[in-house]
Parts: C-alpha cells; sequence; structure tokens
C-alpha cells in the first residue's frame, strides 16, 4: 500500500502546515458562494496542490481569487480586498511591536 504525501503550505511568515481542504472550504462558503461552486474550485486547487507538493499560501489565495472570480466576481474583489488589508494590518502590528 502507497503512503499519502501530504501537500505542505508555505505560510507568508515561512511557517509550514498542512494543506487542508476545510478551511479552504470554509473561507469558499464565507465568500457567499454555493457550496457545490465551493467544492468545485477546492478540487481544482487540491489536484493543483497535489502536483506540487509544497506550496506557498499566496499561490493559493492566487488561484482561489482567479476561480472564485470566474463564479462570483463581486465576491473575488471582496477577498482580494480583504487579503491586502490583512497584510498591511500584519506589517502595521508588527511595525508598532519593533519600536
Amino acid at each position: 500500500m502507497k503512503k499519502k504525501e501530504k501537500v505542505q503550505v508555505i505560510k507568508r511568515d515561512g511557517a509550514i502546515e498542512d494543506f487542508s481542504k476545510e478551511k479552504l472550504l470554509r473561507v469558499a462558503i464565507a465568500t457567499g458562494i454555493s457550496q457545490q461552486n465551493a467544492k468545485d474550485i477546492i478540487g481544482k486547487i487540491t489536484k493543483w496542490a497535489k502536483e506540487h507538493k509544497k506550496v506557498k499560501s499566496t499561490e493559493i489565495k492566487k488561484i482561489f481569487s482567479a476561480e472564485l472570480r470566474k463564479v462570483r466576481p463581486y465576491s473575488a474583489d471582496l477577498y482580494d480586498w480583504y487579503q491586502k488589508v490583512k497584510i498591511k494590518n500584519m506589517k502595521n502590528n508588527y511595525n508598532l511591536k519593533s519600536s
């Protein structure tokens, strides 16, 4: 029996975690798309991730945004905006802590 290899996700801060379809599904559903559309998008991302074994979280987000845009452009715009705000806040919080 073949051992199932896990896909590793390299986070923005360099931390590594296991790829989680469940985590992506929660994000997809939160954007307001149907469960079926969410599963379709997650399926595409999962297939892509398994081909690479190690993927960056930023790459997953780009693919998710592009696929979401095909289904619900307005939600993709909101998702992209949220990601930019989150990154900006992370940088601001880091700068505040280091000064």
